[in-house]
């Protein structure tokens, strides 16, 4: 092992410098200079042995250190004692790696590269002298471990080194572990506590401030866990309290917070909603019906099956005006509205949005009950050439609702749409449109007749749609080819392939299609021209102003003109006035459908037009 400490030669240029300063002095005789050099010989002796006694001091407690410990000059290992090759597994210092980085991993648990950080620690400690950190290493066999690491800045041999001091902290590492488990989280379903909760909600109170983002607090009792906890036992609970955990774990986003705030309460908190409250409003509604639905799915626990549920309660915010402690106030006093309306139901804080989805979820129910008893009906716009003859109707689902009478479609639609209901409600528009028109054969005023029917995008790509849409147009006898699917250009976007693929595998069975509100969406003509249509719907917002806005004007003749290149028949939607027909007419539109001439009626009263037609 190198020596280290104060070298002789350093002695020897002292003597020199005093020699050189006596012989400035006055004269001296030969016994004063006899003594004096016999002094200096004697200093230089009595340094040599103290460095000699100091090497071997260090040496020893180098060797002999419980501490592994290390020597690095300039970037490498240039000696280790016993301790240090047995912690990191080596026979002897010839095996041993040069490199700190060879016993380190590519990175270090804060992230940072493990070569770059060797050198910074490197570099603070010969500037500072010594320099103490924690680092992860490895060992012969590739396993790791924490160690604190001190290094110390020595000279030897003129030269400085660095003693390195490796302290393995596993144990101690454990037990901060434990200590920061027993603090931030629940020991029974290792959720974040109270404690961890809050330490969350006011980061997410201080970042939605910036961000301007919606966040939401879900706040969860359970129903019926009383009556486990007590007539089953603790251990039973408990186990009921875990499962309840995993649960909610498994439906909610990686980025939410599950926490249990002690016995059956649990809270989640979800943040980076969207900007709109009324869109937040929905995608916690949504994740509220998700927690709702698992909880309320069977519990076996030792084979015995148990029903449980849940109420909801849910606080909206964004921005830094309320506190944590507020907040967790205003979820739970959601919550116990909820309870107070019955098991597994959902409520939330604020009254005008609790009215809101009040209102919807009323809508919704009501629509399901109008399904089953018949409280929607078709209507029916016809669809005249140029020459003022009916050639179709489009069909459009009206609601007779028994206390509000008819509903507006943009009112229930919507909701419909959000619910998944849109499906029910199009297959039964489906097949009234397809009796409808079963009916129709058999008369000669509606002979040759075509019925649009609107499909919505849920409907169009569930995976059983072609199937359905077959068994219909089969059950109902009617000739395919008198039934329009009417398709919106947005609800192609999704999956322009499979869209395609569905078109094309109905279009086989005689079911043609029209591009509805064409021009409001992203259309182009290489992506027109891909679609199996039978023909295109120019939206009315071009029609509006046709005769008035020569802007309107060459929209509305492009879009004939491109619908006509490709052989496509072409319907004006929102006719309104003469002038609109006329240039339309001249434009060449091949259809037009509008308040000019009928608006939406029943069957009765399109009886009764046709016939004065």
């Amino acid at each position: 092992m190198p020596s280290a400490g104060i070298s002789p030669t350093s002695s020897i240029k002292q003597m020199l410098h005093l020699l050189a300063e006596a012989s400035a002095l006055p004269k001296m005789d030969a016994e004063s200079w006899r003594v004096m050099l016999l002094e200096l010989l004697r200093e230089v002796e009595q340094q040599a042995q103290v460095l000699q006694d100091s090497e071997q001091r260090f040496r020893d407690l180098f060797n002999h250190s419980p501490d592994p410990c290390l020597l690095l000059e300039d970037g490498r290992f240039i000696d280790c004692n016993r301790a240090a090759l047995t912690i990191f597994g080596y026979a002897r210092f010839e095996d041993f790696p040069t490199s700190p980085v060879a016993i380190s991993p590519f990175t270090q648990p804060d992230g940072q590269g493990s070569g770059e950080k060797a050198n910074q620690m490197v570099r603070l400690a010969l500037r500072d002298g010594v320099h103490r950190f924690e680092w992860e290493h490895l060992r012969y066999d590739g396993s790791s471990f924490p160690a604190e690491v001190t290094l110390a800045k020595i000279e030897m041999n003129g030269r400085n080194v660095l003693y390195c001091a490796v302290r393995d902290i596993a144990n101690r590492k454990e037990a901060e572990e434990q200590a920061y488990q027993l603090a931030f989280f629940d020991p029974l379903t290792h959720l974040p506590n109270r404690r961890l909760l809050f330490d969350r909600l006011e980061q997410a109170i201080a970042h939605s401030a910036r961000s301007k983002k919606q966040c939401a607090l879900l706040y969860l009792d359970l129903d019926r866990f009383k009556i486990i906890n007590d007539t089953q036992g603790h251990e039973m609970g408990d186990r009921l309290l875990i499962d309840v955990a995993e649960r909610l774990q498994r439906v909610t986003r990686a980025s939410d917070t599950v926490a249990r705030l002690g016995g059956d309460e649990f809270v989640l908190l979800m943040q980076q909603l969207d900007e709109q409250p009324e869109l937040a409003v929905q995608q916690a509604q949504r994740m509220g019906g998700k927690v709702l639905a698992t909880l309320a799915q069977t519990f076996v626990l030792d084979g015995v099956s148990y029903e449980n549920s849940a109420s909801l309660g849910i606080a909206l915010f964004c921005g830094d005006d309320v506190d944590a402690s507020e907040l967790l106030k205003r979820a739970d006093l959601a919550m116990y509205q909820a309870k107070s309306s019955g098991r597994g139901t959902m409520r939330f804080y604020d009254p005008e949005i609790q009215a809101s989805i009040n209102a919807r979820a009323l809508l919704e129910s009501a629509m399901r009950d109008g399904l089953e008893n018949g409280a929607f009906e078709l209507y029916h716009q016809p669809q005249l050439d140029v020459t003022g003859r009916c050639v179709g109707v489009e069909a459009l689902i009206r609601w007779n609702h028994p206390q509000r009478g008819l509903v507006p479609p943009g009112e229930f639609i919507p909701v419909a749409e959000e619910t998944g209901l849109i499906i029910a409600l199009g297959r039964w528009v489906l097949e009234e449109a397809c009796r409808t028109l079963r009916r129709w054969q058999d008369e000669s005023r509606y002979a040759g007749l075509w019925m649009a029917v609107n499909v919505s995008a849920r409907q169009f790509y569930q995976a059983d749609f072609v199937q359905n849409v077959c068994n219909i147009v089969h059950t109902s006898g009617i000739n395919p080819e008198q039934l329009k699917l009417e398709i919106t250009e947005s609800m192609l976007l999704g999956d322009i392939e499979q869209a395609i693929a569905t078109m094309l595998q109905l279009r086989e069975h005689g079911i043609r299609f029209s591009l509805d509100d064409f021009g409001t969406g992203y259309s182009s003509f290489n992506y027109v021209k891909r679609l199996p249509l039978a023909q295109i719907k120019i939206d009315r917002a071009f029609v509006r102003d046709i005769d008035t806005d020569p802007s309107n004007a060459a929209i509305c003749r492009a879009m004939i003109a491109m619908g006509h290149s490709l052989d496509l028949r072409v319907v004006a939607e929102g006719v309104e006035t003469q002038t609109q027909w006329a240039v339309l007419v001249q434009e060449g539109c091949d259809l037009v459908q509008g308040f000019l001439y009928a608006r939406p009626m029943p069957q009765a009263a399109l009886d009764a037009w046709l016939q004065l037609r």
